[in-house]
């Protein structure tokens, strides 16, 4: 309430004759509004811009998440635009208002949205509140992606196999099958059932010395033990439960068995992608990659490559999420941004990381896809979805509630790639 009084205040001197309507911070779920966010209209005669804006006491999280709240409130302001007299009145556009010091991530994005449909402008609000300063929109920001070197996974479960058969051992017999060694790095390999990690060896220095050895723990977060004798009837207590729990046919009432979700949606996927999208290849697909944009890290779900040698970013959500499309635009940019960086040898930074190995890599923008449950789809996330760039060429794939049973698309939407 203070920070939309200060607004009434600040609002006038930083864009003139613009007369400030309807200025509010109330909850309204029916349209996905909350608390965080201040919104409003601003119009000259006929004319208007749809307002948002957030104060610096928020999270950064929540401060990141302005523009998805800042189209919904234009497409809302756009269905309402009738001035009371009953003429139609015009919005052209979203004014962003955010911190001073947090409008990288706002930045990025709105250089991919359409300019087409809208004007776009961001604005930072100084650190004493006094003086908004505009905030240039563009696709050169500070989006720079280092990637991890990729590694050789069969050497990696080589150098880690005795401490992988020491897991193995006390894990239910009729069950060891359905393990899924995951290999983290060259030295690691988590091993997981239906995407949930239960265990993890390590490959390292001895305390105290410069021999190596493997390291083996179980569990995770506060709970996360190392095997020895003394703890492995905890492990085999623990795997037996697992795979009692977690499978296809479990109950929905089982803790085991609702735990992690994504992880399990992930794993299904990234083992089936070509059966969901005929056109991408079912080999190789990269899990959780490592990106690296500025001081942020981020983890692209899946990362894969259709027939004709385009990068593909796969999006996954097992649970609803408003902010799904722009958390995917994210990683698009990075990928886009990494695979234009091609130097005098013709190879873009992946290939030179050792990603996609023997493949040529396309020059076209990379694919981008959305795969979600058909009834955990935010109903706003088609919203979002028509704001971006026509050059971006997205598709959203919902799958059946029943998917950990079995994989089968619902319906799938297209859009972009003008």
């Amino acid at each position: 309430m203070r920070y939309l009084k200060h607004l009434e205040h600040m609002l006038p001197r930083a864009f003139g004759d613009w007369k400030i309507e309807a200025l509010r911070g109330s909850m309204d779920l029916e349209h996905s509004f909350g608390p965080a966010y201040a919104r409003g209209l601003l119009t000259h005669g006929q004319s208007a811009w749809a307002l948002i804006a957030v104060n610096a006491e928020e999270s950064q999280a929540t401060i990141d998440g302005i523009l998805t709240l800042g189209l919904l409130w234009l497409s809302r302001c756009r269905e309402r635009a009738q001035s009371r007299n009953g003429q139609a009145r015009y919005v052209a556009g979203l004014r962003v208002i955010v911190p001073e010091g947090h409008s990288a991530v706002t930045q990025s994005r709105m250089g991919w949205l359409d300019a087409a449909q809208a004007k776009w402008e961001l604005y930072e609000c100084d650190a004493r509140g006094d003086e908004l300063r505009p905030i240039e929109i563009g696709r050169n920001g500070n989006l720079e992606m280092r990637l991890v070197q990729n590694f050789d996974c069969g050497a990696a479960l080589e150098r880690l196999q005795a401490g992988i058969a020491q897991v193995m051992a006390l894990v239910p017999p009729g069950a060891r099958e359905r393990v899924e060694q995951r290999v983290h790095s060259a030295s690691a390999v988590g091993l997981s059932l239906c995407g949930l990690e239960f265990a993890r060896v390590q490959h390292g220095l001895a305390p105290g010395s410069f021999q190596r050895q493997d390291r083996i723990t179980f569990g995770a977060g506060p709970s996360e033990t190392e095997l020895n004798e003394d703890t492995a009837p905890m492990l085999r207590d623990l795997t037996a439960r697992l795979f009692e729990s977690r499978h296809t046919g479990g109950s929905t009432r089982d803790t085991l068995y609702r735990m992690q979700p994504e992880r399990w949606l992930e794993s299904r996927l990234s083992a089936a992608l070509p059966v969901i999208e005929h056109s991408l290849l079912g080999t190789p697909v990269y899990r959780q990659v490592p990106a690296f944009a500025a001081s942020d890290r981020g983890m692209l779900d899946l990362l894969a490559v259709n027939r004709d040698g385009r990068l593909a970013v796969v999006e996954l959500k097992a649970d609803e999420d408003l902010h799904m499309v722009l958390q995917g635009l994210d990683y698009w940019i990075r990928v886009h941004r990494t695979a234009q960086s091609r130097v005098a040898d013709g190879l873009n930074d992946f290939t030179r990381s050792g990603y996609f190995p023997d493949m040529r890599l396309a020059d076209t923008s990379p694919l981008l896809y959305f795969i979600a449950p058909a009834l955990r789809i935010h109903p706003a996330t088609e919203t979002v979805l028509h704001s971006l760039s026509s050059e971006i060429e997205w598709n959203l794939i919902a799958v059946g509630e029943d998917w950990r049973r079995s994989l089968e698309v619902i319906w799938r939407k297209r859009g972009g790639g003008a």
